[in-house]
C-alpha cells in the first residue's frame, strides 16, 4: 500500500468542529474506524493517510494539520520516528499514537518524547477524548506563551523596577530593565555582585531596611518599605518597595516578589513642603500621594487581571474536561488554578479599595429585599458550608424587610463577611439576620467560630490588619476584605461594628438605610426636576 490520501472534507457547522488530520497508518480499515469514532463524536474530519516517511514529509511540508495520528508499528518505520521528524521540522502539532498494543514502559517513553497521548485500537471510543484534550492542551500552551510575553511587555513598560529574589540570601533571579534607568547599574550587576541590594542601600537606611525586610520575610508577611539607594552616579534615590512573600511548593526556598518605584521627586517635594507649608496643607499633599498610590495600584491590577483570567479559564477547563491526566498533572493544574485564584482575589481587593478611596465607586441604589439576598448568599456558600459540616441559616423579621442600597455592593459586603465567618468557624454554623431599628435596618452575620480578642476588635476594619490567633489556624487573606466592607457600608451612609467572645464566636453588624429612604430620595429628585422646569420657563 503506497502513500494514500482519504479526504472527509466537510464544511464545519456551528456546532461541529472541523478537524484536519495527518494519519500514519498502513491498514485503511483501521484508519476508517478511527475516523468513524471522531465523526460520531461530532467532528467534521479531513484526513490525509500516509504509511511511509516520504509521504509523511510530502504532506507535512505542503499542508496544515490540527493533529497527527500514527500507528506505532509500520512495515517500513515506527510511529516514534514520525514524532521525531515532526519535532525536527519544528511543527507544533499534537501527536497521538493509535496502535494495537503498547506496554506501559513504552507508552511512558513515547509521552516523554513528546507524544500528547496514545489510544489502543481496541479502545477507539477513547480517541475523541484524547484528541480534544490534546487540542485543548496545545491551545493552553499557546495562550500561556502569549500571556507570558504580554506579562514581560507589561513589566518592561512599567515605570518601576519589578524584581524577584531568594527570601534568605536576597540573590536576585529577576530584575526588569527599568532598573538601569532609575539607578544606572547594568541589570547584570544585580545578579552577579554578591549582596548587591544590601551594599547599595544608603548607609543611613541600610540597617533599618534590612531588619524590617528580614523580620517580615521570616513571618511570611508582605511589606512596604521606603528607603534610599545610592545610584551609579552617587545620587541618593528614594524607592517605595512593595514586597510579597511567595511560598514555593515542594519545599523550595521562599521567594520575594517586589516592585520598586522611584519616589525621589515626591520625597524632595515633601521635604520642601515641610519647610514651607502648614500642617493642613501637608495633610492634603499626603492625601494626594496616597491617592496616587491607589491609582498606581489600580493600573497595575488592571494589567494583571486579563492574563490571570485567561490562566484561570484554561486551567479550570482542563480540570473539568481532561479525564486522563495523571495525579501529578491534576495536582499541578490545581496548584496553577488556586495560585491564580488567590492572586486574582488580591488584585480584585486592591483594585476595589483603590477605586473606593479614589471616589470612583458610584452606588446604584434601589429597594433590595433582604430575604432573597440572604438566600442567594447562602446558596453561593452552600458547598463550603457542607464541606465544613456547618449550618447556614437566615432570619429576616419581618420577612418583607428591605434596604435602600446598591444590590451588587450589598452582596459584596455579605460575601466578605460570610467568607470570613466560614474560614474561622470549625463547628456550629453561620446565621444571617436583619431587623428594623430607628437608625435604619440592622444586618448581622454571626458565627460560632474561634472569636476575636477584645484588644484586636478595634483594628479589624483597618487595611491589611489580620487577627493573629485566627491567621495561625487558617489561610492568610489579603487583609483588605473588612476594610473594603467598612468603606462600602460607609459609602451607603451606614456604620459597621463587631462583637466577639473568644472561643464562642463573632457577630459583625452594620446598619443601612431602610426602604423608606428611597421615597425621600425620589421626592428630592422630583423637586429638583420641577425647579429646573420652572427656571427654564
Amino acid at each position: 500500500m503506497g502513500t494514500t490520501s482519504k479526504s472527509v472534507s466537510k464544511k464545519a457547522s456551528g456546532d461541529k468542529p472541523f478537524l484536519r488530520i495527518l494519519f500514519i497508518e498502513d491498514v485503511l480499515a483501521d484508519a476508517e474506524l478511527s475516523v468513524r469514532e471522531l465523526e460520531k463524536a461530532g467532528f467534521n474530519v479531513s484526513v490525509d493517510l500516509v504509511q511511509d516517511s516520504k509521504g509523511f514529509l510530502e504532506k507535512l511540508s505542503g499542508n496544515s494539520y490540527d493533529v497527527v495520528l500514527a500507528d506505532f508499528n509500520l512495515p517500513q518505520w515506527r510511529g516514534t520516528e514520525a514524532l521525531k521528524t515532526l519535532k525536527q521540522q519544528g511543527r507544533d502539532i499534537p501527536f497521538i499514537l493509535v496502535t494495537g498494543t503498547l506496554g506501559d514502559e513504552l507508552a511512558v517513553d513515547c509521552i516523554k518524547q513528546g507524544a500528547a497521548d496514545y489510544v489502543l485500537k481496541d479502545r477507539l471510543a477513547r480517541l475523541p477524548v484524547a484528541v480534544r484534550r490534546a487540542l485543548e492542551e496545545k491551545a493552553l500552551q499557546r495562550e500561556q506563551a502569549r500571556i507570558e510575553q504580554r506579562l514581560r511587555e507589561v513589566v518592561q513598560d512599567l515605570d518601576a523596577i519589578v524584581w524577584e529574589a531568594d527570601a534568605e540570601t536576597w540573590q536576585f533571579s529577576l530584575v526588569s530593565q527599568r532598573a538601569e534607568n532609575i539607578l544606572g547599574y547594568p541589570v547584570s550587576q544585580w545578579f552577579t555582585e554578591p549582596n548587591f541590594w544590601l551594599n547599595h542601600i544608603h548607609p543611613d537606611d541600610r540597617e533599618r531596611t534590612a531588619a524590617l525586610c528580614r523580620e517580615a520575610s521570616a513571618q511570611g508577611q508582605g511589606h512596604a518599605l521606603e528607603y534610599r539607594m545610592v545610584a551609579a552616579d552617587g545620587r541618593a534615590v528614594w524607592l517605595a518597595d512593595q514586597v510579597r512573600v511567595a511560598n514555593e511548593p515542594y519545599g523550595y526556598n521562599r521567594r520575594l516578589h517586589g516592585v520598586m518605584v522611584d519616589i525621589t521627586a515626591r520625597k524632595h517635594a515633601e521635604e520642601e513642603r515641610l519647610r514651607t507649608l502648614s500642617l493642613e496643607a501637608e495633610n492634603k499633599a499626603l492625601m494626594r500621594a496616597d491617592q496616587m498610590k491607589s491609582e498606581f495600584l489600580a493600573d497595575m491590577s488592571h494589567e494583571f487581571r486579563t492574563p490571570l483570567n485567561s490562566i484561570l479559564g484554561f486551567s479550570e477547563l482542563l480540570l473539568e474536561t481532561c479525564q486522563n491526566l495523571t495525579g501529578e498533572q491534576q495536582e499541578d493544574l490545581r496548584l496553577i488554578y488556586q495560585s491564580a485564584q488567590n492572586l486574582l482575589h488580591l488584585v480584585n481587593d486592591a483594585l476595589d479599595l483603590a477605586r473606593i478611596e479614589a471616589g470612583h465607586v458610584k452606588l446604584e441604589r434601589d429597594v433590595v429585599p433582604l430575604k432573597d439576598t440572604f438566600a442567594r448568599i447562602l446558596d453561593v456558600f452552600a458547598p463550603r458550608l457542607q464541606q465544613n459540616n456547618l449550618k447556614g441559616s437566615a432570619e429576616v423579621h419581618p420577612p418583607e424587610l428591605a434596604v435602600f442600597a446598591d444590590s451588587r455592593r450589598l452582596e459584596q459586603i455579605l460575601t466578605n463577611l460570610v467568607g470570613n465567618a466560614v474560614k474561622f468557624t470549625g463547628r456550629g454554623g453561620i446565621t444571617l439576620s436583619a431587623r428594623p431599628t430607628e437608625a435604619g435596618v440592622e444586618i448581622s452575620v454571626a458565627d460560632t467560630g474561634v472569636g476575636i480578642p477584645a484588644e484586636e476588635l478595634p483594628h479589624i476594619f483597618n487595611k491589611f490588619y489580620q487577627v493573629r490567633k485566627q491567621t495561625e489556624s487558617a489561610t492568610r487573606g489579603t487583609g483588605l476584605g473588612l476594610a473594603i466592607t467598612r468603606q462600602l457600608v460607609e459609602l451607603h451612609g451606614g456604620r459597621i461594628w463587631a462583637q466577639s467572645t473568644p472561643g464562642e464566636g463573632t457577630t459583625v453588624s452594620f446598619v443601612l438605610p431602610g426602604e423608606e429612604a428611597a421615597h425621600g430620595t425620589r421626592a428630592k429628585e422630583q423637586g429638583r426636576v420641577a425647579s429646573a422646569h420652572r427656571a427654564g420657563g
